[in-house]
């Protein structure tokens, strides 16, 4: 059922449980089909089924979170967290890769395991890491992703966190004015190996500090 833009959206914001994970793949695979269509030859539902078998094993590890935004009963946004976590940091790999190359195609796994390996950063101590932010279609443009931006400022002292960091596409002109809206600042921009695999340009990094507006 498709929801008025105009009509007040109550939302409950809270870590995710390992039963949600279905369901952030799939506003993953929703939110960045752009991005993992560059990567493999899969529909949704396979994309769904490839996320579940080798990310979200990692997305609850010791140094990784998911923060769901609720309204009307389902998930409608997510926000994907990585910090620093010292010899406790657990990195993403690809399980069986021989087994997932029967799957869903060996060019396909090798294009999937170069992109989400060119995706990764590693957070320094006392960085809270913006891995992703997705919003459900028929939600998007209601202030998800900004209260999601919220919830994680208002948490960043549990977590040890004196600033939040995220890569933006140079392409993403709607995110870029976002996260600047939300006091987000340029630190460094870059471009990679990862243009012509990914279909993108570059990535700014911004970043946000307490003592920012």
């Amino acid at each position: 059922m498709m929801t008025s833009a105009s009509s007040p959206l109550a939302l409950t914001i809270s870590p995710c449980l390992s039963e949600e994970l279905p369901a952030v793949c799939t506003l993953l695979a929703h939110s960045f089909g752009d991005i993992f269509g560059s990567l493999v030859r899969l529909d949704e539902q396979q994309l769904v089924a490839l996320l579940m078998q080798t990310w979200a094993p990692y997305a609850l590890a010791a140094n990784r979170t998911q923060i769901a935004a609720r309204a009307d009963g389902q998930m409608v946004g997510v926000i994907g967290l990585q910090w620093y976590a010292g010899s406790q940091a657990v990195y993403s790999a690809l399980p069986h890769f021989g087994s997932l190359s029967r799957q869903y195609g060996f060019w396909n796994m090798c294009r999937f395991a170069a992109g989400m390996s060119a995706l990764e950063h590693t957070p320094r101590p006392g960085e809270g890491y913006i891995e992703h932010i997705a919003t459900a279609a028929a939600y998007r443009g209601r202030g998800i992703a900004r209260s999601l931006l919220q919830w994680t400022r208002q948490h960043m002292s549990a977590y040890d966190w004196n600033r939040l960091t995220l890569h933006v596409s140079y392409n993403n002109d709607n995110a870029i004015n976002l996260y600047e809206k939300d006091g987000f600042q340029h630190i460094s921009s870059h471009s990679s190996w990862t243009r012509l695999l990914l279909h993108e340009p570059g990535w700014h990094y911004m970043g946000w500090k307490p003592d920012q507006p």
